[in-house]
């Protein structure tokens, strides 16, 4: 299947896809709204106003052919989705990074700057690694989490916010990221219990669908 790039001006942002005639059917059908996809090049993209960019069904090969004019962009955010990126020598000026499902991505915070907020579409899913901690990374935001959400915290000491969406968690322990103000339990049906350091500076806390989970000790 052919790669092509398109600009989305209802998003400002740019597209890159290997799957377009499926995306363009679901339009058709009714399942997507209709969108204006400006077909565009690489070449050419210093013609738009950018303020994101998602990379759908795309190997790294052609990945490493366009990487380089993305450095000198500062995104708002930046996805992929079912997407294999070598970044290990790419340096990634955005604040919200997206992981999308079935990804191959290793992530270390030397490849980006300004990086605030993560958000894991699918981490069962999710074939990448997380090398070494994200210490400037102050929300994180975790669907499908497969029972990994402890091990993932390991690497976010400095979280402010942490969401966990369709969670398979039995305990919760937030002893490796004290500073968690704000946390949302979403649909977590087998979670009965969080763990809370001996300081917590929990100020908010949302429970969906967590029928399990005890909650003497939070802040609700």
């Amino acid at each position: 299947m052919a790669t092509n790039i398109y600009y989305i001006p209802k998003e400002q942002s740019i597209f890159i896809t290997s799957n377009f005639a499926e995306i363009q059917r679901r339009m058709d059908i009714g399942m997507y709204p209709i969108t204006e996809y400006i077909q565009t090049s690489i070449l050419d993209l210093n013609q738009y106003l950018i303020r994101g960019i998602g990379f759908d069904k795309i190997e790294n090969v052609y990945f490493q052919s366009i990487k380089e004019i993305f450095s000198k962009y500062h995104f708002e955010a930046i996805a992929f989705h079912e997407t294999t990126a070598d970044l290990s020598d790419l340096v990634l000026n955005v604040e919200h990074l997206i992981i999308g499902d079935k990804s191959k991505i290793n992530l270390s915070e030397k490849n980006f700057k300004n990086l605030k907020e993560i958000t894991f579409l699918s981490v069962k899913t999710f074939k990448g690694k997380i090398l070494g901690k994200f210490g400037n990374v102050k929300k994180l935001i975790l669907w499908y989490e497969n029972k990994k959400s402890n091990d993932l915290l390991e690497h976010f000491p400095n979280l402010k916010e942490f969401y966990i969406y369709n969670g398979a968690i039995l305990k919760l322990t937030l002893t490796a990221s004290p500073y968690i103000e704000r946390l949302q339990l979403h649909r977590c049906i087998k979670l009965e219990k969080v763990i809370l350091p001996p300081e917590m500076h929990l100020k908010k806390v949302i429970v969906e669908a967590c029928s399990k989970l005890d909650t003497s000790n939070l802040p609700i």
